[in-house]
């Protein structure tokens, strides 16, 4: 079995494809579940302890195989999506579909299906995998993609974990220089849920050139917040309050160089 950290006896760390069916089939004869991870800690999920064995892919975390030419990479299931944009923007191409934030992986967010804001154009990041490897329950080590086995692969997409483990994806991919590419926000605000609901769905049916789209709405309940003197109770109104933001390519001005400057920054 693949060799457990010493601050975490119970989580595994494969680095291959190799070691996730040793330690599948090894984890056979335990009677604790082994739960899937992708980039984190057993201890850093929702703070909760974990009921089991982990099988982490955060070694099982890099880019394999950039075929500029096919417009495809081959990653590891750990190999976070940026790490992934990143290789690839030295050759002036990029992920369609990423997720909103930097740290999920390539195999967690294709066994979740993946939206994003690009999803309009490109669809979920399930979309744009070609092929991929996997562990089985049991395992066995296979292969499937669109064009072999295909009924399982789209079993495995979107089925978290519950229909095989990938542990490799090839990923079609798109020419993007998206460090030079500027985009301008054009947004919308609503109080009533059926008008944003209305202007959501024009926006994702004609969305001209907008390379990306967010629409959020707050609905929440009365709020029941305690007197600072005696022991009743004061109820707050209900926030109902919602936002649709289309992102446009634009020229660069004084501002929005400013306002990337002091992202960067913060991040």
């Amino acid at each position: 079995m693949s060799t457990p950290v010493s601050t975490h006896p119970d989580e595994f760390l494969p680095r291959d494809t190799a070691d996730v069916v040793r330690t599948v089939r090894d984890s056979r004869r335990s009677t604790k579940p082994l739960i899937i991870r992708g980039g984190e800690r057993p201890d850093e999920e929702f703070g909760l302890p974990v009921q089991g064995s982990v099988l982490s892919m955060r070694k099982m975390n890099r880019v394999q195989v950039v075929d500029a030419d096919a417009r495809t990479v081959r990653v590891q299931a750990g190999a976070r999506l940026s790490d992934i944009d990143r290789t690839l923007g030295a050759h002036g191409l990029g992920l369609p579909i990423v997720g909103d934030h930097r740290d999920i992986t390539a195999g967690g967010f294709a066994a979740v299906g993946g939206l994003s804001a690009a999803s309009h154009r490109f669809g979920m990041f399930a979309d744009n995998v070609a092929e991929l490897e996997y562990v089985d329950q049991d395992g066995r080590f296979g292969t499937c993609g669109r064009t072999h086995h295909a009924e399982r692969f789209r079993k495995i997409l979107g089925g978290g974990g519950r229909t095989g483990i990938i542990t490799a994806l090839t990923l079609e991919v798109t020419g993007v220089d998206k460090d030079r590419t500027w985009l301008t926000t054009d947004a919308h605000r609503f109080l009533d849920f059926d008008t944003w609901v209305e202007h959501s769905f024009r926006e994702i049916q004609s969305p001209g050139d907008a390379m990306l789209q967010v629409g959020r709405w707050i609905d929440t309940a009365p709020l029941k917040v305690a007197r600072p003197v005696g022991t009743g109770t004061v109820q707050l109104g209900t926030v109902r309050f919602g936002q649709w933001s289309s992102l446009h390519p634009t020229t660069p001005n004084l501002s929005l160089r400013a306002r990337r400057a002091v992202g960067a920054r913060a991040r």
